[in-house]
């Protein structure tokens, strides 16, 4: 059995789960002696840590029920790593009848401290730490955004979606990882085109810092951007200028990625477009809106 629940997790709100001690080791029993096997789900009730506590959902929005950040999941062994508890000690006899090796002695339960009363005093007003933040940990963007599109710890984060609703006519996409090699060459990941304007998956990529991001229009029309840590595209060109025709070539200035993360303008001198960023003459960059 791949998942044996030797208890259950506890939603907000709700009481703290408790499962028969008896009841949980006859049920093991039965896998056991039936020459089965089985994984203890939890043998230890841990603590989720960041945004890992999870939750249930159902059929509706209403049905959403988040989890505590406490997994104690009334396991034989507690989140305080208790194991004198009824439960640790039914399961432990029934694994031992069926076990052909002989089990280790049980340990003593952790050592507890009293650090007594402790008085809290207020400190800060929660979004009086909008005026204190890191300046360089801050995420822009003209709508909402998802808490993975920021980089924000935890979250899926495998990968991007980047979408160019108006590509004049083929843009060629390109990731590099500047902490891990100043070198090393960006890797093509693959092209936006015109006719198809079919969105771009960017894989996900392990990288110390942030992931770059170049995308080259035409033959010399380049933006850069960064993604992971900022989540932020190429910046618009205010200046750039079109082909030999009245339809300017690039983009349009629009564009994003996964959640939205809109295209910003940018006019600092590292790992960005300024706005009068140019190479041989040529102004590059995603054409005006």
């Amino acid at each position: 059995m791949r998942e044996f629940y030797t208890g259950w997790l506890t939603h907000w709100g709700e009481n703290i789960v408790k499962t028969n001690a008896a009841s949980t080791a006859a049920a093991l029993e039965k896998i056991l002696s039936r020459n089965g096997s089985a994984v203890l789900y939890m043998a230890h009730g841990g603590t989720n840590f960041g945004f890992y506590s999870g939750s249930n959902t159902g059929a509706n929005e209403s049905d959403y029920k988040p989890d505590l950040t406490s997994y104690d999941y009334d396991a034989p062994i507690q989140e305080s790593g208790d194991v004198n508890n009824a439960k640790f000690k039914a399961l432990r006899r029934v694994i031992n009848k069926y076990s052909s090796a002989s089990l280790p002695s049980i340990p003593r339960n952790p050592n507890r401290t009293a650090y007594g009363h402790i008085q809290l005093k207020k400190t800060v007003y929660l979004l009086d730490t909008l005026n204190i933040k890191n300046t360089i940990d801050v995420a822009e963007s003209e709508s909402p955004i998802s808490m993975e599109s920021a980089g924000q710890y935890a979250g899926n984060n495998e990968g991007s979606i980047l979408s160019i609703p108006k590509v004049h006519d083929r843009a060629q996409v390109f990731i590099s990882c500047p902490s891990r090699n100043d070198d090393e060459r960006p890797t093509y990941i693959g092209t936006i085109e015109r006719w198809s304007n079919r969105p771009l998956h960017l894989p996900y990529i392990n990288c110390p810092s942030y992931n770059k991001l170049f995308v080259l229009y035409g033959a010399d029309r380049l933006i850069r951007g960064h993604l992971n840590k900022f989540h932020e595209l190429g910046h618009s060109n205010e200046e750039c200028e079109g082909g030999g025709s009245n339809e300017k070539q690039g983009s349009n200035g629009e564009g994003s990625l996964n959640a939205g993360c809109d295209w910003n303008k940018d006019h600092s001198n590292e790992g960005h477009l300024n706005k009068k960023h140019s190479s041989e003459g040529s102004k590059v960059g995603p054409s005006e809106g």
